[in-house]
């Protein structure tokens, strides 16, 4: 994360990590640097879509025959992680502009429903 404050100009990026305390799970890392969108969204089975339009996301729900149960314009200067399809971490990218933490975080922190679900996290480009 500490990387990203390197970065200048617009760019909403996305990678796959192996889980910081060496197991096996993959860690989803997500970024609004500035300018390119980044939506995000949770269906009710526990996947994290993410994209940059509002409706690629809720495309990519509806091909994962689910529903949002919830969907953000993920602010610029902001950093996400997800783990096991769930949005696990939210904070500003050091070095951009500060970021206020908005109300969507609240109704984005798990709930013991989406844990007890395998999840999917999937990305897709419009």
């Amino acid at each position: 994360q500490e990387r990203l404050s390197v970065l200048r100009g617009s760019a909403a990026i996305a990678w796959l990590t192996v889980d910081d305390e060496g197991k096996s799970d993959r860690v989803l890392h997500l970024a609004r640097v500035a300018s390119s969108p980044l939506w995000v969204g949770q269906t009710g089975q526990g996947s994290t879509v993410f994209g940059s339009t509002r409706s690629t996301i809720l495309a990519a729900a509806s091909a994962m025959k689910s529903k949002l149960v919830f969907e953000h314009n993920v602010e610029e200067g902001t950093y996400l992680r997800v783990r096991r399809g769930v949005i696990a971490e939210w904070s500003a990218i050091p070095g951009q502009p500060a970021v206020k933490q908005s109300k969507w975080w609240d109704s984005a922190k798990p709930s013991t429903t989406l844990h007890a679900v395998p999840t999917l996290s999937v990305g897709v480009a419009s």
